[in-house]
C-alpha cells in the first residue's frame, strides 16, 4: 500500500528524536525528508531545561518541562586521573550559555562550541580570546537564527568596563563585529530565546543604587544587527522591576514586582509585540517562595510552564555563588517545592538555559583552524568534544 509523502512527513514530525534518528536508516526517501532543513526547523520537539554546575564534578542535567523528567547528560569527576593535567573543572565554563532551535552555545576558555544535547553532536564554531580571562557573570549572551540565510548569530555583551557595545558574529563567516548597545551594560540580564530571537531584560538608564532593577525588555534584530525595545507595561516607582523572563503556553512572559514588595505577578504577552496584550496570568504570593528567591541581584530567573499550565518551573541560577535550583510552583494550590538543586564549591560555576529537542546538526558551522597549537585549554576542549559527541 502506497502512503503519500505528505502523510509520512506528518507522521515523522510526531516521533521522538531518538526514533527519527533510527528512521533515517529505513530508506533514502525517509532520510531525505528528515534531513530537509525545513523539516528540521518544523519539528516540534518538547522543551527542556539544561543546567550545568561544576565544582568537584562537572554535571550537565536536562529536565523536561512538561513531565518534569530529569536526565543526566554528562558527568565527570575532577578526581579522575585523566584530568590531572587539566585546569580545575570550575574554570571550564564561561558566561556564553544560550540556545536556539535546539542548539546550545557554550564556551571553554576562548573556544565557543555549538552542541545539540538531543543528538549528542558538538563542534567548535567560534573563537574569542577575551573570554579566557572573563568570569561567567561578566558576560550576557544570546543566539538567534536568520531564516533568510539559514545562519545563526552569536551575541556577547561584556557587562563591565563601561563599553556600550556588543560583540556579534555569524557562525558561517566567523567574523566578530561591534554593535552599539544603547543601554546600561551592567544592568543587562540573561533572558530567553523566543521566536528565534534573544530577549534580555535591562535597566533603561544607569541606576547606581539598584542597577539590577530591570524595567525594560529588549530584543536583538539579527537582520539589521540592532537592539530594539519590546513594548511592556509601564513600571512606576523605583522598587518596581522585571525579575525574570520565560515562556508559557507558547507566549513570552515575565515576572513583575510592583512598588509594594511581596506578591509577584506573572504577565504573559498574548500577542507578540503588542503592548496591550500583556495580561496577568497568575500571582505568586510571598508565602509561596523563599524570601531571597526573587531579590538577589546576581540571580537569573526564567519560567517555563508544564503540561496544561498547572505547574510552572522557576529556574533560578545564582551565578556569583555557583549554585542553581529548579522550583516547581503549583498554580492551583499556590505552593512552591524545590524540585532540583546543586551547589558548587567555587564561584562562577553554574548556568541554566532552555532548549527544544531537535536534530539540527551543528557541524555545518564547524571551525577550521589551519594553525592549531596545543595548549592547556585545547586539551580540555578535546576532552569535552570526545564526550559530548556520540
Amino acid at each position: 500500500m502506497y502512503v503519500h509523502i505528505d502523510i509520512i512527513r506528518l507522521i515523522l514530525l510526531k516521533l521522538k528524536v531518538e526514533a527519527l534518528i533510527r528512521c533515517q536508516c529505513v530508506c533514502k526517501e525517509w532520510r531525505s525528508i528528515i534531513q530537509d532543513p525545513d523539516f528540521k526547523l518544523s519539528y516540534p520537539g518538547p522543551r527542556r531545561v539544561l543546567a550545568a554546575a561544576s565544582g568537584g564534578t562537572l554535571t550537565f542535567t536536562s529536565i523536561t518541562t512538561s513531565s518534569l523528567h530529569t536526565k543526566t547528560l554528562f558527568h565527570v569527576s575532577e578526581n579522575r586521573s585523566s584530568l590531572d593535567t587539566f585546569p580545575p573543572i570550575y574554570r571550564w565554563l564561561s558566561g556564553v550559555w544560550c540556545s536556539c532551535n535546539g542548539l546550545v552555545l557554550f564556551s571553554v576558555g576562548k573556544h565557543i562550541l555549538l552542541w545539540n544535547p538531543s543528538t549528542r553532536c558538538c563542534t567548535k564554531v567560534l573563537e574569542l580570546p577575551h573570554l579566557s580571562n572573563t568570569f561567567p557573570d561578566d558576560v550576557v549572551s544570546g543566539l538567534c537564527y536568520l531564516s533568510s540565510t539559514g545562519d545563526y548569530k552569536a551575541v556577547l555583551l561584556f557587562r563591565f568596563g563601561g563599553n556600550r557595545t556588543a560583540m556579534v558574529a555569524s557562525l558561517k563567516n566567523k567574523e566578530w563585529r561591534k554593535v552599539p548597545f544603547p543601554y546600561d551594560p551592567y544592568s543587562a540580564r540573561d533572558g530567553v530565546n523566543f521566536h528565534d530571537t534573544l530577549h534580555w531584560r535591562v535597566n533603561g538608564s544607569r541606576n547606581i543604587a539598584f542597577p539590577w532593577r530591570c524595567k525594560k525588555v529588549i530584543y536583538f534584530q539579527a537582520e539589521s544587527d540592532e537592539f530594539k525595545e519590546l513594548p511592556t507595561p509601564e513600571l512606576h516607582g523605583w522598587k518596581s522591576a522585571i525579575l525574570g523572563l520565560g515562556i508559557m503556553d507558547g507566549c513570552l512572559c515575565m515576572v513583575h514586582e510592583g512598588e509594594e514588595r511581596g506578591e509577584k505577578k506573572v504577565l504573559v504577552m498574548k500577542e507578540y509585540g503588542v503592548k496591550k496584550s500583556w495580561v496577568c496570568q497568575f500571582v505568586i504570593s510571598a508565602s509561596a517562595f523563599a524570601s531571597e528567591l526573587f531579590s538577589f541581584e546576581h540571580s537569573y530567573i526564567t519560567l517555563y510552564s508544564s503540561k496544561c499550565n498547572t505547574k510552572v518551573l522557576i529556574c533560578n541560577c545564582f551565578c556569583f555563588y555557583g549554585s542553581w535550583e529548579i522550583l516547581v510552583y503549583d498554580v492551583k494550590n499556590n505552593k512552591t517545592d524545590n524540585y532540583f538543586s546543586q551547589e558548587s564549591e567555587h564561584p562562577h560555576a553554574a548556568a541554566i538555559c532552555s532548549y527544544v529537542q531537535s536534530f539540527v546538526s551543528p557541524h555545518e558551522f564547524i571551525w577550521r583552524d589551519d594553525q592549531h597549537k596545543l595548549t592547556e585549554n585545547d586539551s580540555v576542549l578535546r576532552f569535552i568534544l570526545e564526550r559530548f559527541n556520540i
